[in-house]
């Protein structure tokens, strides 16, 4: 997973992830904080995510990239595990077996 930060001008940058733009992080000017705007539709139960203040924009960045791939995992983060058999032998173990 590679995460980059494109600079639009001091107060905001946009995020990606392997060039798939994600969201930005924009400074608030009261506070000077950071909040991460995302691009994506959110549950219910991370609107939460849109409220919170980070002390910096990498912060912001990298909070808005793990809560997207949370919420939208790469299919190879759920590969089912064949416990070092192919399926190829799992096939003809079972076909011997009759």
């Amino acid at each position: 997973m590679k995460i980059k930060f494109k600079s639009i001008d001091s107060f905001k940058s946009e995020i990606f992830i392997e060039d798939f733009f994600i969201g930005h992080a924009v400074q608030d000017l009261i506070s000077q904080k950071w909040l991460a705007q995302p691009s994506f539709s959110l549950p219910y139960s991370f609107n939460h995510v849109k409220d919170k203040k980070y002390f910096s924009c990498y912060e912001a960045g990298k909070e808005l990239a793990n809560l997207y791939l949370f919420i939208f995992p790469e299919p190879n983060d759920y590969a089912e595990d064949n416990y070092g058999f192919t399926l190829d032998e799992i096939l003809s173990h079972l076909k011997m077996r009759d």
